[in-house]
């Protein structure tokens, strides 16, 4: 005998979108609106549609501006918006009830895989193909920061719960964790103006050729092809990786100048 217990007699029902109503270009992605009434889709023809999820209909769209297909589409936390990304470099948001397109920003020779909204509704996260993630101003468009450290197409990216985090992953098989608050205090604290922080403002970075280098170019320590792909970067708390992860400490090392002030040939 089950006592305390419910039992619910669940009949799921499948709706399908109107033939009509539906583009011949393939679809490639989509999202729920906050209050789950809406579903938006982004094609591979760079359209966008708002659908009635009880009716089904086509409230809104199609929408027009990518020139390639929409790889990522998400709605603002409040719903007051759409974020879209596309082959091609373009980031568009748009008013979710009038579809008019409010901004445009990240237009540029790289794909951009995946877009993605902060908890708050101020900042966006974007993956593209040149291994990098970028993090804009969702009402400017201006970007904030550029974290490198994938070595392959960035192919997603979310913020944490709280905003203080973005995870990425990559065609290189690992995913990052990224510290955007502390890169964000970076930002305030030792770049004037509105220039973007990026690796210059790291001690060391890694090069094409494997390389790590200071903001001088001075070559530190080489890093086989093989565990780069597992190296932590500044921005990184942490990294899941199947070779484990990487972490280059080179406090205390005596290299260039210091070496020669340590060291005296015979």
């Amino acid at each position: 005998m089950l006592r305390g217990s419910n039992v619910y007699d669940f009949h799921p029902t499948v709706r399908s979108l109107p033939r009509d109503q539906l583009t011949e270009s393939g679809v490639y992605s989509i999202a729920f609106s906050p209050d789950g009434l809406r579903l938006v889709s982004g094609t591979y023809d760079g359209t966008i549609r708002v659908w009635d999820l009880k009716t089904g209909q086509t409230v809104l769209g199609p929408l027009k501006g990518h020139e390639k297909r929409v790889t990522s589409v998400e709605y603002s936390p409040d719903g007051s918006r759409i974020l879209s990304g596309s082959w091609g470099g373009s980031i568009r948001v748009w008013d979710a009830l009038t579809g008019q397109a409010h901004l445009v920003f990240g237009k540029g020779p790289n794909d951009i895989d995946s877009v993605a909204y902060s908890p708050d509704g101020l900042l966006i996260a974007s993956g593209s193909d040149d291994k990098t993630i970028r993090v804009w101003d969702a009402e400017t468009g201006d970007l904030i920061l550029v974290l490198e450290g994938h070595v392959n197409w960035a192919r997603s990216v979310q913020f944490s719960p709280d905003g203080s985090r973005v995870a990425s992953c990559s065609d290189d098989g690992t995913i990052r964790f990224w510290d955007i608050l502390n890169r964000r205090a970076a930002r305030q604290l030792n770049i004037p103006g509105d220039t973007p922080v990026d690796s210059t403002t790291d001690p060391w970075s890694l090069n094409e050729d494997g390389w790590v280098v200071d903001k001088q170019q001075n070559q530190l320590v080489w890093v086989p092809d093989d565990l780069r792909i597992c190296l932590l970067r500044h921005s990184n708390d942490s990294i899941i990786c199947k070779r484990g992860s990487l972490k280059l400490d080179l406090e205390g090392t005596n290299i260039g100048e210091q070496w020669k002030e340590c060291y005296q040939s015979k």
